[in-house]
């Protein structure tokens, strides 16, 4: 990807991150509001990202233990709201390329095998912590 795709991609993502926490704040659906998980309505079974909205308000109200029995995984979303608006102001302010060499050194990293499998073994173990805790 170019720089602009990238900047987009994640300016967008964060845009749509934080767009829809804004609306989860002001309408506060609680539990019972609609299901967007596609996964989770088929096979009654959480996905690896079930709770992360949830757990990103939490963090929101300081909450820290809530947020992280809800998806531990919350944590990273909430460094990446923060850190790539973050670098995307910064570059267009300095003219540099920084979110763009951030995004490729971390794709760099994890299309390492070794990185790759610890990776997806922290996903599956993030997984199995949710299944268990959302029962």
């Amino acid at each position: 990807m170019n720089k602009c795709q990238v900047e987009r991609l994640l300016g967008g993502a964060t845009a749509v991150g934080y767009l829809y926490l804004a609306i989860k704040l002001i309408w506060n659906t609680g539990e019972g509001g609609v299901r967007l998980c596609l996964f989770r309505t088929i096979t009654d079974i959480p996905c690896p990202a079930c709770g992360s909205t949830r757990a990103m308000l939490e963090l929101l109200h300081g909450n820290f233990g809530v947020a992280f029995s809800y998806n531990p995984i919350s944590y990273i979303q909430l460094i990446f709201l923060v850190v790539a608006p973050a670098l995307l102001l910064y570059d267009y302010a300095r003219k540099r390329q920084t979110l763009f060499n951030t995004y490729n050194y971390l794709i760099s990293q994890i299309e390492r095998p070794r990185n790759a499998i610890v990776l997806i073994s922290l996903i599956i173990i993030n997984w199995i912590y949710i299944i268990i805790s959302q029962k």
